[in-house]
């Protein structure tokens, strides 16, 4: 099923976390990278997320998997 929204999908571990981006159409849109699961990795994250946000005039759909506490803190911070 295709959205007209961007996406991202985040792969989470405990100290940190790979973050990449698709367009509305799947293609890749940020490569992935990794980000340190501290106040500063978050604040980098947030900043390439909103890159993705002005590029296609749409928030994107955040994925993430479920890791239990790990993925806790991910979720709240977005």
């Amino acid at each position: 099923m295709l959205s007209n929204r961007p996406a991202v999908g985040i792969d989470v571990a405990k100290n940190f976390c790979f973050y990449a981006a698709v367009s509305p159409t799947c293609t890749t849109f940020l490569k992935p990278f990794k980000a340190l699961n501290t106040r500063q990795g978050l604040l980098f994250a947030l900043e390439q997320i909103k890159k993705v946000e002005e590029a296609f005039s749409s928030q994107p759909v955040i994925v993430l998997e479920s890791t239990g506490h790990y993925s806790q803190r991910i979720a709240h911070f977005f």
